[in-house]
């Protein structure tokens, strides 16, 4: 991408970081951590409050949690780019 500044012509370098996959064994991990913690906020969700669905609230947050931790290490990309 070419940006000119005034009369000065510049070339802005974009750095693209390359997506590691995940193998088998790491998406049986991922699926393991994600039903323990479910289960887990699960569980304070039945106890702490009232929720008439504490499963169902907790596999959403620890899903999106997990699938967060798994963009920023760059394992998964869920991003469209645009260009």
């Amino acid at each position: 991408m070419v940006v000119i500044v005034g009369t000065q012509k510049r070339t802005v370098v974009s750095f693209l970081t390359s997506i590691k996959n995940l193998n088998l064994k790491g998406w049986l991990i991922t699926v393991f951590v994600i039903l323990i913690l479910m289960l887990f906020v699960s569980s304070l969700l039945t106890i702490y409050t009232d929720s008439t669905t504490p499963r169902l609230g907790s596999f959403s947050s620890v899903s999106s949690l997990v699938g967060m931790y798994l963009a920023a290490k760059e394992y998964i990309d869920w991003l469209c780019e645009l260009e």
